[in-house]
């Protein structure tokens, strides 16, 4: 059983350093975008939460109206070039 614990908290930690997503600034404990599973749930969180899900899920929401990827590298840099190319 410890050895479940330990590998279940180690992964997030390890996805953490192997995606990282610097532009957006976040804390280690919060989420980003790419996280995020469940979008309807997400966006009835309340704002300011500690992980961040309501404002994960509102830039993923952001970002799938403009076509993009939840998997962008760079999530800002891509809305930015989304919006300056739309009609």
């Amino acid at each position: 059983m410890p050895e479940r614990i330990a590998r279940n908290c180690r992964k997030p930690c390890l996805l953490r350093l192997a995606l990282p997503v610097p532009e957006l600034n976040l804390q280690a404990w919060q989420t980003p975008p790419m996280w995020v599973r469940d979008l309807d749930a997400a966006l009835r969180e309340p704002f300011g939460g500690k992980r961040g899900d309501r404002e994960a899920a509102e830039l993923l929401q952001r970002m799938l109206d403009a076509g993009l990827s939840k998997y962008e590298p760079d999530p800002l840099a891509a809305l930015d070039q989304a919006m300056r190319s739309a009609p």
